[in-house]
């Protein structure tokens, strides 16, 4: 629900269908009024663990591999949904005059309503209220499947999510219940289904059905969910309820391959080597057999032999690799197999590997792989999944040790040593509704953003096929937290999380994008009641996926979650031997043209005052919307916004401007520091990319529309390969202070290359006080130069006003690579010495000042004016977005500043290679904007270009 129009489009052409029961008559959404969705006054029954009556328990910890489309059923579609007040007896015992609706896509049951027009979007003014009722009814979806002949092979059924609890019936015939949101049930449906047509209906419950009191995100009791999903900080308006993965029937052989791992054991330029472990059945399945006993018992020492049946037949495997460009590599092996479960393992050496390298590191390269079991020369089952040649590791960190548990925190990857450039990750829609488009909007803006490694917060989802798939295309790293966050979970049902854990690590474990598991987020993984839920998952790590990086928390063992109200040039100083930040940011408005059509526009006031006493109870939808409405937050968000702007009385638009560029400025120069004192930091992981739905006001890169904020652009300007930036001890100064102007040059390439480095620092009307350039050799391997300018004296006069100083490089044809601005203060106050060591201390912290008379930044700038000249050069498709090539000119003999390219008209999403940039006099930069729509939708929209010193101009495009 990013695009609130793209989808309201979508719903004009969904065809909804409510189908009467009993008699086969349809009738048009539109002639069901909303009274029949929510019943009244109905009995609420509570959900007993384990209740029997219920069924058969069908959680369990084994996974059945997808097979080829020829062995398979998709059921993603052709879904039907209603619900009941109170859960049903049996499958056939629905009212004459039950309605069904159509599902367009797997959802949240609150997102299919909206879809399907008959409740108004959540995610407006108070309309998530109307929503409540939901969890607290049966939900029910039927779908119907055509089935050839079984011919004596398996039929297993399986479910991708299920949120939460769930029982199945089949042709009307009860299979059982199941329990949690992360996988499953998986069923051998052969006894149940028929030749021909069959009908399926599953029930759904929320993890909250029939509780009396309200849910308590931070104590779960037995709901293995995160609290995003359950009415958590941030969230509150929602408590998800649904079918929200699709469904699928695999037809497989009795002699059958399952869950195969292949894992890169050894590498080097020449070959890699790497050890295939496989599962082969005959005549027997997964679903026979148990993982462990879980009663008291001694396991099992062995199987005399006298009762393993050998197979007398021609089994073979063959073992295919397949990457564009290169020869297909193959391998066959001989088979000998016992009747019922095996296990094989193989040594695959593979000849001039292509490697799969993350994000700026080089290509991703994928392996198509194809196991193929014949019998006899006939092929029985296939199994293909892509795989990426590659090692992640980590070696240890060059600070001290200085807490136990301490961990290495220096990833290595295929060899090389790096500083970690990564992100924490929300879930891409607080309802569920994550089409692929979704997905590949996002990870294609954090990939082009230049970052590593995407951390999945403990409090949202264990992310789905269609992410892991599309990092594993881009090169994005995946650190996966499990469903624990800021709480003990001694309640989770052991069998129901062993069965969650496994499903999601046999599915898992051959991206090759993933590449750290992580017990959870911010909980206590040694406390009394977490102790034996994080043990089991450690088990289950080091039995089934011991080749991934695991840490049992974060912040923990080296890594640390910090959230300082500071100068952000102190990150270097103050976590100088912080070997890893996994966590830290900074508030910031969301983007107004999306906010106005969230809130109702009489609550657009007052703004000045958010966290005064009054101010909640005036504005209930602003409040709703806004994530974190804290007294600790709100203030050192509008802080560092009165060093932009006058927020005594903001509008919408400047508010969500200064705070927007404040946060921008906390995030480049935290960045900066932290990679500037490589290698004893050894990786940053900011929050959070993107937002659930779309909020007021958050700490985030990318709002709940799906549209970068400036904190986005700020942070990859820091995460470009190679740049320079300055080294600042701080961004207070007095006058008659000398500025230190040293620079690091950052590279994080393998490349030796020349390059011409500059510094400028003007006043607060772009003249030049001082200037200097130098080549810089900038050597391969070497991440860091330093190069020392010297200082630069600020006169004694020069107070309360700005200076900008101006780090720029270039390549030797002169070609930009990276130009990074800086306004440090200099303020009269600072000439007195207690204040300036108040500001400077480390020790004794001190919030950020708050401006409440200026020196203002934008006012500032926009007394020296300049102009450009801008033009699109092209307009290009690609895939279903329209790209834009622009060319911007500065024309006058002043910088712009704060240059900012913004879409105006509709509401569609859009990103740039670059945005809210400085532009040298007389320069000229080629910019590169992606909008999220395909060309003949865009309508009369035009492309807005400004900068805080010119007058805008809006180019159409045609």
């Amino acid at each position: 629900m990013i695009n609130l129009n793209l989808i309201k489009l979508a719903g004009t052409f969904l065809l909804v269908s409510w189908v009467f029961v009993g008699s086969g008559q349809e009738k048009a959404a539109g002639q069901i009024g909303r009274e029949n969705l929510a019943e009244s006054g109905a009995p609420l029954i509570g959900l007993p663990a384990n209740d029997s009556t219920r069924g058969e328990t069908l959680w369990q910890p084994y996974y059945v591999y997808p097979r080829k489309p020829s062995q398979q059923i998709d059921l993603s579609r052709g879904w039907v949904l209603t619900h009941l007040s109170t859960p049903l007896d049996s499958a056939v015992k629905f009212p004459d005059t039950t309605h069904w609706i159509g599902l367009e896509r797997n959802a949240s049951v609150h997102a299919t309503l909206f879809q399907a027009g008959l409740l108004p979007d959540p995610y407006k003014h108070l309309h998530a209220e109307q929503y409540r009722w939901v969890e607290q009814r049966a939900w029910y979806y039927r779908n119907h499947f055509e089935l050839p002949d079984a011919g004596g092979d398996y039929i297993f059924l399986s479910f991708g999510g299920i949120d939460y609890y769930s029982r199945i019936w089949l042709n009307g015939q009860l299979i059982g219940q199941h329990e949690g949101m992360f996988g499953g049930p998986v069923i051998e449906i052969s006894k149940y289904a028929k030749k021909g047509k069959n009908d399926l209906l599953v029930e759904v419950l929320s993890a909250n059905f029939g509780m009396q009191e309200k849910f308590n995100p931070k104590a779960p009791g037995r709901a293995i969910k995160g609290w995003a999903f359950t009415g958590g900080t941030g969230v509150e308006p929602f408590f998800t309820v649904g079918m929200w993965q699709g469904a699928r029937i695999d037809r497989v052989a009795p002699v059958h391959m399952e869950r195969p791992f292949l894992v890169t054991e050894n590498l080097s330029d020449e070959f890699a080597e790497l050890e295939l472990s496989l599962e082969l059945f005959y005549r027997k399945h997964s679903l026979d057999f148990t993982l462990h006993p879980w009663q008291n018992t001694i396991l099992s020492r062995g199987v005399p032999s006298t009762k393993l049946q050998k197979v007398d037949s021609n089994l073979r495997l063959k073992v295919s690799l397949a990457v564009p460009g290169d020869e297909e590599q193959v391998f066959e092996y001989p088979l000998s197999l016992f009747e019922g479960r095996n296990w094989l393992k193989e040594r695959i050496r593979i000849e001039k590997p292509k490697l799969w390298w993350p994000n700026t590191m080089g290509e991703a390269q994928l392996y198509k792989v194809t196991l193929s079991l014949t019998e006899n020369g006939e092929v029985r089952d296939e199994i293909d999944f892509d795989y990426g040649i590659r090692t992640i590791g980590q070696q240890p960190n060059f600070g001290p040790q200085v807490e136990e548990r301490w961990k290495d925190w220096h990833f290595v990857i295929n060899g090389k040593p790096i500083f970690l450039k990564g992100i924490n990750w929300m879930p891409a829609d607080v309802l569920l509704d994550m089409p692929e488009e979704r997905y590949r909007w996002l990870l294609q803006m954090a990939r082009d953003a230049g970052i590593q490694m995407i951390r999945i917060w403990g409090s949202g989802l264990i992310e789905t096929e269609t992410f892991y798939k599309l990092c594993n295309e881009m090169g994005i790293m995946v650190w996966q937290d499990f469903p624990i966050s800021h709480y003990d979970a001694p309640d989770y049902p052991p069998d129901v999380w062993e069965a969650q854990i496994l499903h999601n690590v046999f599915r898992l474990r051959n991206h090759p994008s993933l590449s750290v598991y992580n017990g959870g987020n911010g909980h206590n993984p040694y406390s009394y009641g977490n102790n034996r839920t994080l043990g089991i998952l450690e088990r289950l790590l080091n039995d089934f996926d011991p080749s991934r990086l695991f840490s049992r928390t974060t912040s923990d063992a080296g890594n640390a979650h910090v959230y300082p109200d500071i100068d952000p040039s102190f990150y270097d100083t103050l976590y100088h031997y912080v070997p890893f930040i996994s966590e830290t940011g900074m508030h910031s408005i969301a983007n107004p043209k999306g906010l106005r059509q969230l809130i109702d526009p009489k609550e657009w006031n007052d703004l000045g005052n958010i966290y005064s006493d009054s101010f909640a109870a005036n504005h209930p939808e602003f409040i709703s919307h806004f994530a974190e409405f804290e007294p600790s937050r709100v203030p050192r968000m509008l802080s560092r916004a009165s060093h932009i702007d006058d927020m005594r009385s903001p509008s919408l638009e400047s508010i969500a401007e200064a705070t927007q560029i404040g946060a921008g400025e906390f995030y480049q120069i935290l960045s900066d520091e932290l990679q500037g004192n490589y290698p004893f930091n050894n990786g940053l992981m900011p929050w959070v990319f993107n937002r659930t739905w779309p909020v007021v006001s958050a700490i985030m890169l990318v709002d709940g529309f799906g549209q970068p904020v400036a904190p986005y652009y700020f942070l990859k300007r820091s995460y470009l390969p190679l740049r320079a930036k300055l080294d600042l001890a701080s961004l207070f100064w007095a006058p008659g202070e000398d500025f230190p102007l040293a620079v690091r040059v950052l590279n994080a390439s393998e490349e030796k290359t020349s390059v011409q480095l500059s510094v400028t620092v003007y006043d607060d009307e772009f003249s030049t006080l001082w200037e200097q350039h130098e080549t810089v050799e900038v050597q391969e391997g070497v991440p860091v130069t330093k190069v020392d300018f010297g200082t630069f004296a600020i006169p004694e006069t020069y107070a309360d006003r700005y200076l900008f100083a101006l780090v720029a490089l270039k390549d030797s044809d002169g070609r930009e690579i990276s130009t990074i601005p800086y306004w440090p203060r200099v303020l009269k106050a600072m000439q007195d010495s207690t204040f300036r060591v108040e500001q400077r201390s480390l020790d004794v912290l001190k919030p950020w000042p708050t401006f409440k008379e200026g020196p203002w930044l934008k006012p500032t700038v926009t007394r020296n004016k300049s102009a450009f000249k801008a033009r699109i050069a092209s307009v290009l498709t690609e895939q279903s977005y329209t790209v834009l090539e622009l060319t911007i000119k500065n024309s006058r003999a002043t910088p712009l500043f704060m240059t900012e390219l913004a879409l105006e008209g509709d509401t569609h999403t859009f990103y740039a290679d670059d945005n809210f940039f400085w532009l040298p006099a007389g320069a000229e930069k080629n910019v590169r904007v992606t909008i999220n729509a395909a060309r003949p939708t865009l309508g009369k929209e035009r492309l807005k270009i400004a900068a805080w010193n010119a007058a805008p101009q809006f180019l159409t495009i045609d």
